[in-house]
């Protein structure tokens, strides 16, 4: 009898044990909730993170403004003025009212064929139209420009006076030019610088 004491009494101390076991868990879910304490520090941390990252979208989101350059206007330099040298010719004065000529005629006609290096003389029949004489000597034709024809001089003087009415012919001894083609030269019958009247000439040569 007094030996199944000890049974009894291990066995009822497991079984309260067993029973308080058992129990725990049920009275920690009946408990009342404890209220979470807030951390204000990371609450703040966490505003902070979050406003951020709103400006940070926004920034992105926005377009991006481009700096547009304007390109500054270059100066043209001014073109540096230059000398250009102008050939000197000569001043001829106009006929005056008592000064005149016409042309009887000419000789070689203008377009006559001549052979290379022939030689030729051209002739003028010059009238006198003005109101005074050619006195001899102060009259001349001569060679103004184009081919030079002429063979000795550049200027032939009137041999005698010429009434007014009257003709005077000038011959001068030419010779065709060496190269084949139209060649033409400017003449003139003048007193001193004075011009009464142009004379031209224009032949072909041929080889």
């Amino acid at each position: 009898m007094f030996r199944q004491q000890p049974v009894l009494l291990f066995c009822a101390l497991f079984l309260l044990l067993t029973v308080s076991a058992c129990g725990a868990p049920l009275a920690a879910a009946t408990a009342t909730p404890v209220e979470p304490t807030v951390d204000l520090q990371l609450l703040r941390t966490q505003v902070q993170q979050t406003v951020v990252a709103g400006l940070t979208e926004t920034a992105l989101a926005a377009p991006t403004s481009t700096v547009t350059v304007t390109p500054t206007e270059t100066a043209t330099p001014e073109p540096t003025a230059t000398n250009t040298l102008v050939p000197t010719l000569p001043v001829y004065n106009t006929p005056t009212l008592k000064s005149g000529c016409a042309i009887v005629s000419y000789n070689p006609e203008a377009g006559t064929r001549i052979k290379i290096g022939t030689d030729f003389d051209g002739r003028w029949e010059l009238k006198n139209t003005g109101d005074e004489k050619w006195e001899a000597g102060e009259l001349a034709v001569k060679y103004l420009s184009g081919t030079k024809f002429q063979t000795k001089t550049d200027a032939v003087y009137s041999q005698k006076d010429v009434k007014t009415g009257k003709t005077a012919e000038f011959v001068i001894d030419m010779v065709a030019p060496k190269e084949a083609g139209r060649h033409t030269a400017s003449w003139a019958l003048m007193h001193d610088d004075e011009i009464i009247c142009y004379l031209y000439l224009s032949i072909n040569v041929y080889e």
